[in-house]
């Protein structure tokens, strides 16, 4: 089984080989390019949106700043909407709905880590997220 398949299943892994370090770094440099385009160039934000996740729907829109693992393991629906400081640690997959609405400091984990203490120093372990459309997450009851 490949890393990916690994990361995807639940099963421990190693995030230090297999290119994932460099995806890592190209993931980070997308959000860096995107924290710091200028407001008013929503063509090049859009642009860098595309680059930054596995696939973007229509009218995605999203405050920076905004932090990622890699930004590829992420798909993202129609009308999306998040707050700033938006951290995405997409280890696995992170698949976000239609019509989903994001607060300020929302943060989605698919990784973690082993509880026991004898584990702690070996790989990761994960799960993949599915954040069902119509939603609203981290806001409060109006």
């Amino acid at each position: 089984m490949d890393m990916k398949a690994r990361m995807n299943s639940g099963e421990l892994y190693l995030d230090s080989g297999y290119g994932l370090p460099e995806q890592r770094l190209m993931g980070k440099a997308r959000a860096y390019e995107y924290n710091h385009s200028h407001p008013f160039n929503q063509e090049l934000r859009d642009d860098i949106i595309r680059r930054m996740f596995a696939s973007v729907g229509k009218a995605c829109w999203i405050e920076p700043p905004i932090n990622i693992a890699y930004g590829t393991h992420t798909t993202i629906g129609d009308n999306f909407y998040a707050n700033f400081n938006l951290t995405l640690v997409d280890d696995a997959d992170i698949i976000i709905g239609n019509n989903v609405m994001f607060a300020p400091n929302v943060t989605i984990s698919t990784a973690g880590h082993p509880v026991h203490p004898d584990l702690r120093p070996h790989p990761s372990s994960n799960s993949r997220s599915r954040l069902s459309s119509r939603m609203a997450y981290g806001l409060a009851p109006g």
